[in-house]
């Protein structure tokens, strides 16, 4: 596996005012690891039944593409060919969430997830509002 890099979040401002709505939940940048290795398991573990979870084809791969940026850092390396479609447009998914801080990608893996309206949407956004707190250093999360 390729190396993570540790940038901090872009903008990121611990004496940030931004008012909080009752759509977002501030959670502690310490916890962010936490909370986006539970959010794996979230998917990992939801049965997809077709009716239950069902995602999208582009939501699969911008899921797919947070991921790749969070586990292994910026795209590298030429993509597969076209003709190998499948995983040409999983490595196009993954280059193009490149731009983005790790902290970045982890926070819109789970905000992108608990957004859905299924199971796992659901399961996402009740594991945040357990783990919310109002602590200084703290993130916000828009749900």
């Amino acid at each position: 596996d390729a190396p993570v890099d540790n940038e901090a979040p872009a903008g990121h401002d611990s004496t940030d005012s931004t008012p909080v709505s009752d759509d977002s939940i501030l959670m502690s940048d310490a916890g962010l690891n936490e909370i986006f290795e539970r959010a794996v398991a979230l998917v990992r573990d939801t049965p997809v039944d077709g009716t239950v979870t069902v995602f999208s084809i582009s939501d699969k791969l911008l899921v797919y593409g947070l991921y790749k940026r969070t586990t292994c850092g910026p795209a590298r390396g030429p993509a597969p060919s076209r003709w190998l479609v499948k995983e040409n447009a999983k490595y196009k998914a993954w280059e193009a969430q490149t731009h983005k801080s790790r902290d970045d990608a982890m926070r819109e893996y789970i905000e992108v997830l608990a957004s859905y309206d299924n199971a796992v949407g659901r399961k996402c956004k009740a594991l945040l509002r357990s783990v919310a707190t109002d602590d200084a250093g703290s993130t916000l999360i828009t749900i």
